[in-house]
């Protein structure tokens, strides 16, 4: 926590040191301030501060609302995210640094240079820390997007949205009759946020087309994630008709399990007299390593050393909106599924020697809501989350649905 501290003292400290290093620069004192003014136009400083109320239907909810509620507590306050971002501009470079601090701590979001080809503005690479290229869900600003959180299986699949790695992008000139569509090829490391800890590298590509219409707006892209998963134990377990099946052979470990997804997205806007309506929505699916506790993606400093379950999943998502005119008002649902085990479904899971568990359920979630913003850069948000997971009879806690429903209200002021 020092080190985090001394560095947020440093940026603070930043203007004040260009100031002491101009006036000992021995330059004039019109030259210093002109000199001074150019570099802060370079330099933005803006972020975002999410605060809001949480109420659960019971004590100790586990959600994906904004994380899993204390053991003794239903309702609470947080801030959800609190966001700085320095962005540095300069020709062709960009460069990128944000932070979030919330009660919880501070921790790093994006640490990225951004350098674009200076012959013909089609190219562009990326290295650092960033975003992973698939689809909207993972890449929209949390500021922006209109559901309070991302749906259940980006969570999952993509655990904070980000990587370590580099990326190039193609894409015209604005005024090229190509501009709408963007490719974005990454390499990345697969850990999240954490540091990289074997061999393994992913690649993660996203062709997407964008464009108006007159009154229309039209998205369609397709992506894909290619990589693998350590695997730190000589069990693997892969399904087998509605059932696990294990491979006990010494050489697994060590090894790499594929993980592998494929998405495609479709998003509609239409404007019209009474506002503005879109629709998007996403399919994934694919293989996906990981343990018997959990179908989430690595995002450890450390290599797991428990034996490896390799599920069949699938997830989509359908958010509809409408921008209600001269209201300053949006009115949003949105669905989203997760199965992460495409093999089996009901009773058939838990059942002994299947070596399948809760971990194999799938979720359904339908949000909907209600957005104002009275004035620029200040959103309210009021948010139910109506959460429903699969039954089964061998799992006594998934005999019934669980009760993980919640409300969000929320508060958003972006500078």
């Amino acid at each position: 926590m020092l080190k985090k501290d001394l560095l947020f003292i440093a940026v603070a400290l930043m203007p004040f040191l260009q100031c002491s290093i101009f006036a000992q620069s021995g330059k004039p004192v019109e030259q210093r301030v002109q000199e001074l003014e150019e570099q802060n136009k370079k330099l933005k400083i803006s972020g975002y501060i999410q605060a809001q109320f949480l109420n659960a239907e019971e004590n100790g909810a586990k959600t994906y609302s904004g994380g899993n509620f204390p053991s003794e507590s239903h309702d609470i306050f947080m801030v959800r995210r609190g966001r700085l971002k320095a962005e540095y501009k300069y020709d062709i470079l960009n460069a990128v640094l944000q932070f979030d601090a919330t009660e919880k701590g501070i921790s790093i979001k994006d640490a990225y240079l951004d350098v674009k080809d200076p012959w013909i503005d089609v190219f562009s690479l990326k290295g650092g820390l960033f975003k992973v290229p698939m689809t909207n869900e993972i890449l929209y600003s949390s500021s922006e997007r209109l559901s309070p959180e991302r749906a259940r299986m980006a969570q999952t699949l993509i655990p904070g949205e980000r990587d370590l790695g580099a990326m190039l992008t193609i894409r015209a000139p604005k005024k090229h009759f190509l501009n709408p569509v963007s490719l974005n090829i990454a390499l990345l490391s697969g850990n999240g946020i954490n540091p990289e800890n074997d061999n393994q590298k992913n690649i993660a590509v996203r062709l997407y087309y964008n464009n108006n219409f007159g009154n229309l707006n039209l998205g369609i892209g397709g992506s894909t994630y290619q990589g693998g998963v350590y695997q730190g134990d000589s069990l693997v377990y892969k399904m087998e008709g509605s059932k696990f099946v294990v491979d006990n052979a010494i050489s697994n470990k060590g090894q790499q399990a594929e993980r592998s997804y494929f998405a495609g997205e479709l998003l509609l806007g239409y404007k019209s007299f009474i506002g503005k309506t879109t629709l998007n929505g996403e399919f994934w699916t694919g293989s996906q390593p990981a343990s018997a506790s959990s179908s989430e993606s690595p995002k450890s400093s450390t290599l797991p050393a428990v034996p490896t379950y390799i599920r069949p999943f699938q997830g989509m998502l359908a958010v509809l909106s409408h921008e209600i005119t001269n209201t300053n008002l949006t009115a949003a649902v949105k669905y989203d599924m997760y199965d992460p085990n495409t093999k089996v479904s009901g009773n058939e899971i838990g059942i002994r020697d299947t070596y399948t568990s809760a971990t194999d359920l799938s979720y359904t979630t339908i949000g909907a809501g209600l957005i104002y913003e009275p004035v620029k850069n200040l959103r309210l948000t009021v948010w139910y989350d109506m959460v429903g997971n699969e039954k089964t009879d061998a799992i006594t806690t998934y005999v019934e649905d669980l009760k993980d429903n919640v409300l969000t209200v929320r508060i958003q002021l972006k500078f």
